[in-house]
């Protein structure tokens, strides 16, 4: 994994500093500590774990005991994940600094991969993605989220692309001097986490930067903590509103798009006028239709695009994406910026996210519902 042709190798880094937000979850968390003095145990230079919290007093005190236990240090932090991050990356003592979740847990060769990518890549690479591989039983819900166009689907982007335009920060380093150039995560977002991701990403590349894959660099994310659907959609409609925040910010980088929730309203809501008004109950019936046919018209399009297994679950999996659709509904009307709530920041950019040498298929999942996007990536690798 050699840097560009005529350029000078950037610097060797003199450690890693691990940044970790918490909020409860003290098992996990122990998982994970654990996990991190494995890994350390496979490089020869420096590291250290920063945990920044913000859980009430009994599970921070927890915690705070399982640092001093794994020789982690323990700092209380603010409320969103970004800023705790931030506080993370200013108390980071060493040259990179790797964000991982606390419901994830490093494999032994995390630290070392990671490294590895700056120490033999250029000096405009300044942020590495690693793999984020889901871990635990797979039962019906997790069969169902299998399917889903919107969860949890960049976790496997670096098996396929060589670069990208942003990672999620399950397993993501950066170099220090570059975040701290840029003002790191963007403490004002709308939602206490949810595309601020996406947001470092997309001003790395514009501060000239590069992120680049490694595949090897791998954390094990439980399943173990999603038991419920309404999780899942809870946390769906969160990033639908933090879509909208993303989107108002970079305007220039959205596409229109057919929002279902927005147009199954609507056409209730004009139907039940024009029941009112001609006192026939036929206009608000045509209305509710609208919504199982935008259910049908949505489930035969993603049938004839994307086979594999657990194919008879793709009903229940459009309702469940639909949240998505209704926190960008929510988000817009709350935020009076009603255009948004038919249009879509554009995550997938073939400009930005290139293939690997030798990846000729890439499942569609992979781009949530982007075929056109899909099919630019693939004729700009053949080319």
């Amino acid at each position: 994994m050699g840097g560009a042709p005529g350029q000078a190798a950037a610097q060797r880094p003199d450690g890693i500093s691990i940044v970790v937000p918490t909020l409860e979850r003290v098992e996990l968390v122990a998982d994970l500590l654990r996990s991190c003095v494995v890994a350390g145990a496979r490089i020869d230079r420096k590291w250290e774990v920063i945990i920044v919290d913000s859980s009430p007093e009994e599970p921070a005190a927890r915690i705070r005991a399982l640092c001093d236990q794994h020789g982690a240090r323990f700092v209380t932090g603010p409320w969103r994940a970004g800023s705790k991050r931030n506080l993370g990356a200013r108390l980071a003592a060493y040259d990179v600094v790797l964000f991982v979740d606390s419901d994830c847990a490093a494999q032994p060769d995390l630290f070392a991969e990671h490294l590895r990518v700056y120490d033999e890549q250029s000096p405009d690479v300044v942020a590495v993605a690693g793999l984020t591989e889901m871990e635990g039983e797979e039962g019906f819900l997790w069969r169902v989220l299998s399917r889903s166009r919107e969860h949890n689907i960049p976790f496997s982007w670096p098996r396929y692309f060589a670069t990208m335009h942003w990672a999620t920060t399950s397993n993501f380093s950066v170099r220090r001097a570059k975040f701290a150039a840029i003002g790191g995560f963007d403490e004002e977002t709308w939602t206490v986490t949810g595309c601020e991701d996406v947001d470092l990403g997309v001003r790395l590349w514009q501060a000239q930067g590069r992120i680049v894959s490694n595949d090897r660099a791998i954390v094990h994310h439980t399943r173990g903590e999603v038991t419920h659907p309404f999780q899942v959609m809870r946390k769906l409609s969160r990033h639908g509103q933090a879509d909208v925040w993303l989107s108002s910010k970079f305007a220039h980088h959205t596409e229109l798009r057919a929002n279902p929730v927005v147009i199954g309203v609507l056409a209730i809501l004009v139907g039940a006028a024009l029941s009112l008004c001609t006192l026939s109950p036929t206009p608000v019936l045509l209305g509710l239709a609208v919504v199982p046919l935008m259910w049908i018209v949505t489930l035969c399009g993603r049938l004839h695009r994307w086979t594999g297994p657990h194919r008879h679950l793709e009903p229940l999996t459009v309702f469940i994406d639909w949240a998505l659709d209704y926190g960008i509904a929510k988000a817009a009307i709350q935020r009076r910026c009603y255009r948004m709530a038919m249009r879509r920041f554009r995550y997938y950019d073939p400009q930005h996210f290139h293939l690997k040498p030798g990846i000729d298929r890439v499942p569609d999942c992979v781009f949530h519902a982007y075929g056109a996007a899909l099919d630019s990536s693939r004729s700009s690798a053949a080319s």
